[in-house]
Order: C-alpha cells, then sequence, then structure tokens
C-alpha cells in the first residue's frame, strides 16, 4: 500500500508482495518462533548482543525521522487536513471502535483501559523508514509522526480520565 503512493506510482503485484514476505526480520521472526517452540536457548553473548541490537531500532528511526524534519519547510510542519484527519483517526476514532469492539467482553476494567489507550498511541516511528524504503512520502510520514507524538502528550491523559 505505501508503495502503491509512490512517486512511481506502481500497483499491487502479488508475486512482489510475497517475496517481500520473507525478508530479513521475518527471517528472523521465523528463526526466533522455532527456537521458542523448540525451547533452544542461545547462549548469553549472543542473547545480549542481538537484544542491543534490536534496541538500536527506534533510536535510529527517531534519528532518520529528526533528518527528515530538519530538510522540511517550515509550512510542512503546520498541521494541514491531512495530518488532522490522520490525528482524528488515531485519537478519536481508533480508540472508539476499541471500546466498541470490548463491549460485548467480560474483561477486567484496567486491561480495557490498556487496550484503548493502547489503540491511541502515535504513528509507528518505522513508518518513515518503511515508506523510505519503498520511494514514499518519508517527509509527511516524519512529520506526521512528530504531530501525533505531540499530540498524544495531550491526548492521552484525556482518555485515561475518560476510561477511569
Amino acid at each position: 500500500m505505501i508503495e502503491r503512493d509512490t512517486v512511481t506510482g506502481r500497483q499491487f503485484s502479488l508475486r512482489k508482495t510475497l517475496k517481500g514476505i520473507f525478508t530479513p526480520p521475518m527471517i528472523a521472526l521465523i528463526i526466533a518462533v522455532i527456537l521458542v517452540l523448540a525451547r533452544i536457548e542461545l547462549p548469553t553473548f549472543i542473547r545480549t548482543d542481538l537484544t542491543d541490537l534490536g534496541n538500536t531500532n527506534v533510536p535510529l528511526s527517531l534519528i532518520f525521522i529528526g533528518f527528515s524534519i530538519a530538510k522540511a519547510q517550515k509550512a510542512d510542519l503546520i498541521p494541514d487536513r491531512e495530518n488532522l484527519t490522520l490525528a482524528l483517526g488515531r485519537f478519536v476514532l481508533a480508540p472508539s471502535v476499541m471500546a466498541l469492539m470490548m463491549m460485548p467482553f467480560e474483561l477486567p476494567k484496567l486491561l480495557k483501559a490498556v487496550f484503548i489507550i493502547q489503540s491511541a498511541m502515535p504513528t509507528m516511528t518505522n513508518a518513515a523508514v518503511m515508506a523510505r524504503e519503498l520511494n514514499g512520502d518519508f517527509r509527511f510520514a516524519s512529520i506526521s509522526i512528530t504531530q501525533t507524538t505531540l499530540l498524544m502528550l495531550v491526548v492521552i491523559p484525556i482518555l485515561m480520565i475518560l476510561v477511569s
């Protein structure tokens, strides 16, 4: 879907999509699931190294976002219709849908609150990197991540009051 929104306007290709399933992260996930199911424990030094490597994911994404925003025009940082629609979906629509989905279930109140608040989290930081990798609008993704993260500082406390 990201690739369809690119400058090249590529169409959906099932073959390319299936080929893209076996990316390095997916292969790592499959190996990890096999190791867990087989109850094979890796040596501590390998586990530590892999954990440290995985922990660099978000900081590197944030550095990329910072570079993208630094190169953006000031006018691009002002929320427009697309950004406001995104924020409305993230902070109003998603929590509302989550609350409606949980209504029929007998769940503890705290668990429901966690699901509702989790559904209102800002745009994932990897979205900008994925957009860049697929020749998408990574500047828009970077700006959206920043705006939804800043808005989250206001929205999450309000949601916590509403769900408590």
